[in-house]
C-alpha cells in the first residue's frame, strides 16, 4: 500500500492545492485506488455496516480498481480542512438487522483542502440499485465512467460546506428514490 501512497502523492497534492491539471486514465485509476484504500480504512475503523466486499479488498491488494466502486471529484474554495464522512446503508427483504440484509453499500466523502472525493461502493445487489437510481443525475459523471482524461479545474469552486451538502443530497436522493418503490434502507441516514 505504500507504493500506492507514493503513486498518488503528487496527484493528491495538486488537487488539494487547487492546481489545474489533466488527469490521464492511469492517474484516475491511481486516484480511485487511493480513495478506495482510504475508504476501506475508514470503514474498518467505524463500528457500522461493512460495505467493502472481499473481491474489492482483493482488487486493492493486487493493484486494481475495485469493482463496484464509483468516484466523483469536486473543487472546493480554498480552506485548510481535511475530514471525512461515511454513510453506510443496507437493504432488507425480510427481517431487519444484519442477518436480514440483502444488500449493503456506502457513500463516503473525503475532503482534502480544495477537493472533495465522493465515492459509492458496495455489493452486487446494492450497486445494481445505485445504477437504476441514476446517481449521475445529481452527482454528474464519475471519473472512470468513460475512457477520457479529466481536465481538472479548481474554478468554479464550491463553498467548503458544499461537501457536506453534496454528501447529504446524494443520500437523501437515494432515500427518496427508494421510498418511491417502497424500500426503506437500514442504517445511518445522516442529515447535516
Amino acid at each position: 500500500m505504500n507504493d500506492l501512497e507514493n503513486e498518488a502523492r503528487d496527484i493528491l497534492l495538486d488537487l488539494a492545492e487547487g492546481q489545474e491539471r489533466t488527469l490521464s486514465q492511469a492517474q484516475l485509476r491511481i486516484l480511485t485506488r487511493w480513495v478506495a484504500k482510504t475508504v476501506a480504512v475508514i470503514e474498518a475503523a467505524e463500528n457500522t455496516l461493512r460495505a467493502m466486499q472481499s473481491d474489492q479488498y482483493q482488487a486493492l491488494w493486487t493493484g486494481s480498481v475495485p469493482p463496484r466502486f464509483a468516484l466523483w471529484l469536486y473543487p472546493l474554495e480554498p480552506n485548510g480542512r481535511a475530514k471525512w464522512r461515511s454513510t453506510p446503508l443496507g437493504f432488507a427483504e425480510g427481517p431487519t438487522g444484519p442477518e436480514g440484509l440483502t444488500g449493503v453499500h456506502c457513500h463516503t466523502s473525503i475532503q482534502l483542502r480544495r477537493v472533495q472525493f465522493l465515492s459509492i461502493h458496495g455489493d452486487e445487489f446494492a450497486f445494481k440499485l445505485i445504477r437504476i437510481m441514476n446517481m449521475a443525475r445529481i452527482l454528474g459523471k464519475s471519473v472512470l465512467a468513460d475512457s477520457s482524461n479529466l481536465e481538472w479545474r479548481p474554478e468554479p469552486a464550491a463553498p467548503v460546506d458544499a461537501a457536506d451538502v453534496r454528501h447529504a443530497t446524494a443520500v437523501e436522493y437515494e432515500r427518496f428514490r427508494l421510498a418511491e418503490v417502497g424500500v426503506q434502507p437500514i442504517g445511518q441516514l445522516e442529515v447535516f
